[in-house]
């Protein structure tokens, strides 16, 4: 964030589109967003450097290859332990239906838990849900929180909601200025 939108301590749209806009995701489709999330570096070189976690491994290569009851399998046991990345992807697995019976109320579960430990997709998806009021009560100011947390953290998705959230004064006040 640069030092000219943290007028009186907080982060105005301007500034949060222009963030989003330059890591590089104009989209901003969730569903596009998680499969260039899922194959690309930011989960994909975590998990390459984690030779500690076959079993993570594992459930990811299943979900890349399609194998979504494999990868529930691998990742349920995961997530149940507290993983917070196994969390997530059950999280997505029911928001999509991937494998799983589609089930918001489960993934919104699923995203707060892994959102809680500081995941950052998970708080941007977490914040959807909350935006679009997908299996839990729609809030824009409990979405533009975690949007809020995400975008800290340089999620592009969280940059792209928290800008829109000031745009429209959902949740939060509208503001221009940057």
């Amino acid at each position: 964030k640069g030092d000219e939108a943290n007028v009186t301590g907080r982060t105005f749209r301007s500034e949060w589109y222009r963030l989003s806009l330059a890591d590089g995701r104009t989209g901003f489709v969730l569903k596009s967003f998680l499969e260039e999330k899922q194959s690309g570096p930011v989960v994909g070189d975590a998990l390459l450097d984690c030779t500690e976690c076959p079993e993570l491994i594992a459930a990811r290569a299943a979900y890349d290859r399609g194998d979504f009851a494999e990868a529930q399998n691998k990742f349920r046991p995961l997530a149940e332990k507290g993983d917070a990345i196994a969390q997530f992807f059950m999280g997505v697995m029911f928001h999509y239906g991937e494998s799983l019976t589609q089930d918001y109320a489960k993934a919104a579960e699923w995203y707060s838990k892994s959102a809680y430990q500081g995941d950052a997709d998970a708080q941007a998806l977490l914040g959807s849900m909350y935006y679009y009021g997908l299996g839990v009560a729609q809030d824009h100011a409990v979405a533009a929180r975690w949007f809020h947390k995400s975008a800290d953290q340089g999620n592009a998705i969280g940059q792209y909601y928290l800008g829109y959230s000031y745009e429209t004064g959902e949740g939060v006040g509208q503001d221009f200025a940057m």
